[in-house]
């Protein structure tokens, strides 16, 4: 029993020396292999050796067990070349999908050998050595699990830049941003795999945030190609384009939000998924639990099994380690709502940016008509049918007033593809999205998409008319008249529709119907700019 320790050192130096000269050759044979490909031959190798060994080491020793597995540790930790040395060659192209083969490969030795040490096992007292043996076979590793965020960021960063965001024209536009959808969030979903593989979960934090790091390229991205869009339609937009004369644009944009609306119920989704991959993770792990007002000094899991509770984090990085337990309770606690805080914010941000787009296709056609108004001749004529002393209820409305309420008729119709059927990623835009114009507070709620957008757009069409009324220099009598007929169409064509006149221009309305000597009796109730700039206008011809 005295020689006992000088027979182990015996036998550990003559069947490591073997093993070191095998890994030598395969190596030398393979040199012109990726060490992907005859990583598993030495695995192969090692675990021969394990099921052989152990059957001679129970004849000889008390021990048979731990003496293998010290062969086992001690052969790893003094290959030459080196496995970290053979890693850092494979892994200078193409680091993070060839980390995970290797450790794909790694994982499916440490799994065979556990199955083997569990099987075989005759002494108990095997804790420490299987834990060193664990140890010996992952070190290689902990170099590039230290860098698995960075890693990640930009591995995802590379596959993003492959994925096309931008064409001038809309509709090819719309339908990349559209198939962008599906990529993106395979692109994270592929993350969450390599996560779990390559740091069984330990690292969710630098997942969490390479993902949130993608998705704020993507918006960036995506916001890009709206606002070259906005700019190509604006400067290719022809005064002399008839009003309404194109609905396509104006289709392809909703699209567009439609695809906002993907977005954000994918990242809902994700986020549910992402949360519960990290707590069977770590759950599997013997992750302890983790209270804010409780924070232990030292984190300190029960191990079970050296090979299936091996926790790199907790040995080499405990900081760390205590941010993942405050993930995992924030989880918990929260019910996965956080996760991706961040990256759902960005999308809402480019969901109102293309609500904005899509407006401002629609709306700056009346816009144009609108803004022209103070211009027109007709205010200040003293001739043709204004000159008649007519009634009010004979004058028809203008051409102008006319094109703008046929123009609000047409757009039910154009959004009818997009509401004659259940949408739910167009329901899920409108939720977080805004157009200009709101409702005032107290006004009327809608839940279709025709009334959202009728109602957005009729508030501007009657703030700018208002706008271009004050800016009219003067109007005569007969042309204040004719002007209250084109309010009053415009009033009756938004009532068609359910929706009410604004204040100010129904405030306009009845200053230019009540004559100047009479302004003492309605202004109390109207807001002083409107009485004061409808008065300067009025007096303005009277006074000539």
């Amino acid at each position: 029993m005295d020689r006992l320790p000088q027979l182990y050192n015996y036998y550990h130096k003559c069947h490591k020396s073997n093993l070191l000269q095998a890994w030598k050759k395969l190596q030398e044979v393979n040199s012109a292999k990726s060490l992907v490909e005859w990583l598993p031959m030495f695995y192969d190798h090692l675990m021969a050796t394990w099921h052989s060994e152990v059957q001679w080491c129970e004849q000889v020793f008390p021990n048979p067990g731990k003496v293998v597995v010290e062969l086992l540790t001690q052969t790893l930790s003094s290959l030459k070349p080196s496995l970290p040395a053979c890693m850092e060659t494979t892994l200078e192209e193409d680091t993070l999908l060839n980390l995970i083969e290797l450790k794909k490969t790694t994982d499916r030795f440490a799994k065979n050998i556990d199955s083997a040490i569990t099987t075989s096992k005759k002494d108990s007292c095997l804790g420490l050595e299987e834990f060193e043996l664990v140890r010996a076979i992952y070190l290689p590793y902990l170099p590039y699990l230290a860098r698995y965020g960075a890693l990640e960021e930009e591995y995802l960063s590379q596959e993003l830049s492959c994925l096309q965001l931008e064409k001038r024209d809309l509709i090819d536009c719309a339908q990349l941003l559209s198939n962008s959808v599906t990529n993106i969030f395979k692109l994270t979903n592929d993350a969450v795999d390599r996560c779990m593989i390559l740091t069984n979960g330990y690292d969710s934090l630098g997942l969490i945030q390479a993902v949130k790091c993608l998705f704020s390229r993507y918006c960036k991205s995506f916001n890009a190609s709206i606002s070259n869009l906005q700019s190509d339609f604006e400067s290719s937009f022809s005064t002399s384009r008839e009003l309404g004369e194109d609905w396509t644009t104006f289709q392809h944009a909703l699209k567009v939000i439609q695809t906002c609306g993907e977005l954000l119920l994918g990242m809902e989704d994700f986020e549910i998924s992402l949360s519960g991959s990290i707590l069977s993770s770590t759950a599997a792990h013997q992750c302890e639990a983790f209270s804010p007002t409780a924070l232990p000094q030292k984190a300190s899991p029960v191990i079970t099994s050296a090979f299936t509770d091996y926790n790199y984090l907790l040995e080499k990085n405990p900081t760390k380690y205590q941010d993942l337990l405050r993930l995992i309770h924030n989880i918990k606690q929260e019910n996965s709502s956080s996760v991706m805080d961040d990256p759902m914010k960005g999308l809402k941000k480019v969901n109102e940016h293309a609500h904005k787009f899509a407006f401002e296709l629609v709306f700056s056609q009346l816009e144009k008509q609108l803004v022209q108004i103070s211009y027109m001749e007709v205010w200040t004529s003293e001739g043709g049918v204004l000159s008649a002393d007519l009634p009010t209820f004979s004058l028809s409305p203008q051409e102008y007033i006319t094109k703008i309420g046929q123009y609000l008729m047409t757009l039910p119709q154009q959004l009818e593809p997009f509401t004659s059927q259940e949408n739910p990623a167009l329901a899920k835009a409108l939720e977080t999205g805004r157009l200009p114009f709101p409702p005032e507070q107290g006004g009327l709620e809608v839940e279709h998409l025709a009334d959202y957008w009728l109602g957005a757009i009729a508030r501007g069409v009657m703030y700018t008319y208002v706008e271009s009324i004050l800016k009219i220099d003067e109007l005569t009598a007969h042309a204040a008249r004719q002007l209250v007929t084109d309010i009053d169409y415009l009033c009756n064509v938004l009532d068609a529709f359910g929706l009410p006149a604004s204040t100010d221009l129904r405030h306009v309305e009845k200053l230019l119907e009540t004559p100047v000597s009479h302004y003492d009796e309605i202004t109390g109730a109207i807001p002083s700019r409107l009485c004061h700039v409808i008065l300067k206008l009025k007096k303005h011809h009277e006074d000539r």
